[in-house]
């Protein structure tokens, strides 16, 4: 699954995270998601990877194909939010 902007936006309004607090989760600046949610720039797959897991340890599931989604289910958190 390849995150896309819609993605991290959605997800960062389901944890109520600014752009500042998935940079401290992922350890990705806050300029490159900024950026990125806003069509400046592609990320690197790894960029990309970092930004989906910090969402996935808090329990962010994505879907994708056809109909991309973003949902949150508490129980799969690694990392409670």
């Amino acid at each position: 699954m390849k995150l896309q902007a819609r993605h991290c936006r959605a997800a960062r309004g389901m944890l109520g995270w600014t752009q500042r607090q998935l940079a401290e989760a992922s350890g990705i600046s806050a300029q490159t998601i900024k950026f990125f949610e806003n069509g400046r720039n592609e990320p690197r797959d790894e960029t990309l990877d970092r930004l989906r897991e910090a969402f996935e340890r808090r329990g962010i599931i994505f879907g994708n194909g056809d109909r991309p989604s973003v949902t949150f289910d508490a129980t799969k958190a690694v990392i409670p939010v």
